[in-house]
């Protein structure tokens, strides 16, 4: 044991020796990975998972499901603002707990450069209490998005990102 603690404390004493002995310290430059508008979605979805309770089911009534979409804006502490309705997913507890989840966000990432400052964004919540269920709803809101890409018009207010969050019995 003893050999491997002298090996060990002559490397330490090698190791300073050997970086003292440059003249001159290397120029180092860091270089942060850009915020590209597909993380910075990653990102609040994560945040919006944390904060998406689904609401528990009235006795003897099963869980209710469904996709609620929220539009909101950031404000100039970068929290959602302005959050309303566009879809209702027919369950006035789910609407309200998607409205919650999204308030309950809290402060966002710091945006792309890419979007506006007033940009919109739209988050569809979706409670679903298996996984087929799941599987349906993001089916429907895939053809959805590609109907919404074919038919969007110049003079629309664009969607920055849509931001796409589960709760529920799947994972």
């Amino acid at each position: 044991m003893k050999p491997v603690l002298f090996f060990a404390a002559g490397i330490a004493l090698l190791a300073p020796t050997a970086s003292s002995s440059q003249s001159q310290d290397p120029e180092i430059t860091v270089q942060g990975i850009p915020l590209t508008p597909a993380r910075w979605a990653a990102s609040v979805s994560r945040k919006l998972d944390a904060a998406l309770v689904y609401p528990r089911a009235m006795l003897n009534q099963s869980p209710d499901s469904g996709i609620v979409s929220v539009r909101f804006r950031a404000n100039a502490a970068n929290r959602p603002d302005e959050l309303t309705l566009s879809r209702k997913s027919g369950s006035r507890a789910l609407d309200r707990a998607a409205m919650s989840a999204i308030a309950g966000i809290g402060t966002m990432p710091a945006m792309p450069s890419s979007f506006r400052p007033d940009q919109q964004f739209v988050a569809n919540i979706l409670f679903a209490t298996d996984l087929r269920q799941h599987e349906q709803q993001l089916a429907l809101l895939r053809k959805e998005a590609i109907r919404l890409r074919a038919a969007r018009t110049a003079g629309a207010d664009p969607v920055a990102m849509v931001i796409t969050s589960h709760a529920g019995g799947v994972s």
